[in-house]
């Protein structure tokens, strides 16, 4: 922990902070003092003590917090979780990822930080790639392993020939049910919430677009395919729909998220990697972010 002293002579030097949020000490706590000393670069509130970022005796003039992370959430933590973590090891408060990836998934979650949390739209609606293994023999009430699994009765098992049919079958942009396990609202509340209170929810299909589907390998009950999707695309529901087009289950047991857009996970830094590292070996900056928004996927 920095003492209050040192982190007043620390901020001063890096400039990275309105000269007003220094007098007597006190911090710009909510929207409206930001709005009052200026909100055009990051105050002391947005930066936690670190000892990789703000060292016994600065040397650095300035400290670039905007930028994004490639994180590879792994399987187990909620997207928020990583993104506290992120926190913690950035030293930086401002920050937020760019779509949710469930809990029992891992791969690619973008985080933005500082003045790059304004890009989390535009990354949200960057192509995704997923890998998928699923069961065909069984189902669940959420179409995924968080659930038991239930028995289905197969009249017939499907050949390889009728898989990659089925799969084809669902590209382009096609009209997909959101699962009720979604985050989706209705009347206000998430749609999971009603449906964890034993509520009948209905929700609307909605277009998304699935740009291809490749099998990987199949053999019964097992399936493995990658899917080049847009964004609102849900896997878990893709597998229920295949499994109901090949008159069979359908039922989510993995799940990796590849890549989004020019993002991916051979390139993604784990949480061990982010802590033996330097900012600036991890932080893409946001100049850098925006040009690869711009480039074509």
């Amino acid at each position: 922990m920095i003492p209050f002293g040192d982190r007043r002579q620390f901020f001063r030097q890096v400039g990275r902070c309105p000269p007003l949020c220094l007098g007597a000490g006190r911090l710009p706590s909510d929207a409206s003092d930001r709005a009052r000393h200026g909100s055009h670069h990051a105050t002391r509130s947005d930066i936690l003590p670190h000892p990789q970022s703000a060292p016994a005796g600065i040397k650095e003039s300035t400290i670039d917090i905007d930028g994004i992370i490639n994180v590879n959430k792994p399987i187990g933590a909620t997207s928020a979780r990583v993104v506290d973590w992120v926190r913690r090891i950035s030293g930086v408060r401002k920050s937020g990822h760019a779509g949710t990836l469930d809990p029992a998934a891992d791969g690619v979650l973008i985080v933005c930080q500082g003045r790059a949390t304004k890009l989390v739209e535009q990354f949200m609606g960057l192509p995704k790639v997923y890998r998928t293994v699923a069961r065909l023999d069984v189902t669940s009430s959420s179409f995924d392993s968080d659930r038991p699994h239930e028995p289905v009765e197969i009249a017939r098992v499907p050949s390889e020939s009728e898989v990659i049919a089925a799969l084809a079958s669902f590209v382009g942009k096609i009209q997909q049910v959101p699962p009720a396990v979604s985050a989706l609202k209705i009347g206000g509340q998430p749609s999971y919430k009603l449906e964890r209170q034993g509520r009948a929810v209905v929700l609307a299909p909605r277009e998304v677009q699935i740009y291809s589907n490749t099998l990987l390998s199949y053999a019964w009950p097992e399936i493995r395919f990658d899917t080049h999707c847009g964004r609102g695309t849900y896997i878990r529901a893709l597998i229920r729909d295949l499994g109901a087009a090949l008159g069979v289950g359908g039922c989510l047991t993995g799940l990796t998220r590849l890549a989004i857009g020019p993002f991916r996970v051979e390139e993604a830094w784990t949480r061990e990697r982010m802590e033996q590292a330097k900012m600036a070996d991890y932080l893409i900056p946001i100049e850098r972010a925006r040009e690869l928004l711009a480039a074509p996927v």
